[in-house]
Order: structure tokens, then sequence, then C-alpha cells
């Protein structure tokens, strides 16, 4: 199958931007907000996102990331980094490159399900809407619509960029 460009690096930094912008709007109220990137490129874009929130606001971000197998979430624990105790009453954000089925966010999820958070959002790059888990993109970059059998790249290379399809 041909491989197609969807973004290039400029895009994504524009659809990241406006991640931002939704972000701040829909959390305005809050002295602080948690990012956790899903290690892998989810954890590149939540990096850029917390840059460009503390552009645009003076509301405390606190950044981490989380490590969840990709391929087989359910396979282990989802690992964080930092102690989120203190950080109960902040909204949290998930954040990943790709939602397709929701599986690797719901199992990232478990860590802060079980320390009580109030309020958590999802954040992705590239929504395909292939649920098979209850879970929806709060923000997201581009919706695109897809088959089970095309295959959404995102990559990083030499600091830029890109998604295709295949």
């Amino acid at each position: 199958m041909e491989k197609k460009i969807i973004m290039d690096h400029e895009a994504v930094l524009m659809k990241i931007q406006r991640m931002a912008w939704q972000v701040y709007e829909n959390n305005i109220e809050a002295k602080s907000i948690l990012i956790f990137g899903i290690e892998g490129s989810g954890n590149i874009i939540s990096s850029i996102l917390v840059e460009e929130l503390n552009k645009i606001c003076s509301i405390k971000t606190i950044y981490s990331s989380i490590n969840v197998n990709k391929n087989n979430p359910s396979s282990m624990q989802a690992k964080i980094d930092i102690s989120i105790e203190e950080y109960k009453d902040s909204p949290l954000i998930i954040v990943d490159d790709v939602l397709n089925s929701a599986r690797t966010i719901a199992y990232a999820m478990n860590p802060f399900l079980i320390a009580g958070f109030k309020k958590i959002q999802t954040a992705v790059l590239v929504n395909r809407n292939h649920r098979s888990y209850p879970i929806a993109a709060d923000f997201s970059g581009i919706s695109l619509a897809t088959t089970l059998q095309e295959h959404v790249n995102v990559m990083y290379i030499d600091e830029r960029f890109s998604v295709s399809i295949e």
C-alpha cells in the first residue's frame, strides 16, 4: 500500500498549538494541570503541548510520562515516575499520538483511577475513531476516517514530525 503524508512538521505544530488553547480554555480555572505523555511519540507531543501551554497561560504545568506496553497494554501495569497524590484535585491530561481502539489509553489511566483523580482528559494528535474501549479524545489535532486495514504513522525523526497513512 502506498504511503500518503497527511501532515508535515509545521501542520503538526499548528495542531498542537490549537490543542494547547483548547486545554487552557477547558481548564481555565485550574491552578495546575498534569500532563502525562505515553512513552514514544505521545511523550514528545506532550512536551510540546506543555511548551505551548506555558506560552499562553500562567497555569502551572506538571509534566511526566507513562510507561505502558503499546502492543500489549494488559501485560504490565502502567508506570509513572512522579508522585501524584498531591495533585488529585488538578485536571490530568493523558497524551498519545494516535487514538485507535483506545486500549492503550484505557490501560494508561489505571494509576490515575486508583489515585482518585476527579478529572481525566485525553489529547491525541490523530483520532481514528475505531473504539474498542469507551474512551474518547477530549482534544485532537485531526480526526481521520480510515479503514481498519490502514495504518497511521506518527514519525519524529531529526526533531521533525510527519504523519502518514498507509
